[in-house]
């Protein structure tokens, strides 16, 4: 990790930590959680929900593509800290159509989540290019590892609490991780310093053949330089 990035990486960490974490959630567990929620052995359901998580969250990237990496990150977390909210009350109330509803509002800010976090992180002006190749291969690492693990500590702990218990820690663990990850980015743009802006041009006291009144010697060109000038009437 090159150490002009290490900052941008560690805020950027629990961001990418809970977004592909929710990513394994749904890829592993989501048709399962459809159908308990909605009493249905229909597959569609489960590619329905998630169809909402990748299909939306491709559509926002695209749609955020040119907003700074900073907004389009913190944008991305708040949505999939409150898509997660939703999907937890979903599972507790067990109602099908908050569950879609928590879906659709988590792939919001899920492409816009990552692309936030990548462009904040592999973009870092110091890191030279020769560096830049293992910073992306880092944050590769921990996206496929945030998507894998904690995917088979759900399957492993659905076998021994429930989906029902397990979704909700899950849910709630998302949730938390997209949460840190926006009040660290709020904090850090709180605590970076505003540019100053630009000083006002130094005003002349002399006055030129523009101003009111003008100046005589402007006036009467260089030959008067030096001359006394005519006092005006009413002076």
């Amino acid at each position: 990790m090159p150490r002009p990035a290490r900052g941008a990486f560690a805020a950027a960490l629990p961001c990418l930590v809970g977004l592909w974490a929710l990513g394994g959630f749904y890829l592993s567990l989501g048709p399962s959680l459809a159908a308990q929620l909605l009493h249905s052995r229909n597959l569609l359901w489960g590619g329905i929900l998630i169809f909402l998580l990748a299909g939306l969250g491709a559509a926002a990237s695209g749609a955020l593509a040119r907003v700074s990496p900073a907004r389009v990150m913190l944008a991305g977390c708040l949505a999939l800290t409150t898509g997660a909210l939703v999907t937890f009350a979903a599972i507790e109330t067990s109602t099908p159509w908050a569950l879609f509803l928590g879906t659709a509002i988590a792939g919001l800010g899920f492409g816009p989540g990552f692309l936030g976090a990548y462009r904040a992180t592999a973009t870092v002006p110091l890191v030279t290019p020769s560096q830049r190749a293992g910073l992306i291969t880092a944050i590769y690492i921990v996206s496929y590892t945030a998507t894998a693990v904690p995917a088979v500590i759900g399957g492993i702990a659905t076998s021994l609490y429930g989906l029902h218990n397990t979704a909700l820690v899950y849910s709630a663990a998302v949730g938390v991780l997209t949460a840190t990850a926006a009040i660290i980015l709020l904090a850090r743009r709180t605590a970076t310093p505003r540019r100053p802006s630009t000083p006002p041009p130094i005003q002349s006291h002399h006055r030129g053949p523009c101003t009111v009144p003008p100046c005589i010697d402007d006036v009467r060109g260089p030959a008067a330089q030096g001359a006394t000038p005519r006092a005006r009437p009413g002076t």
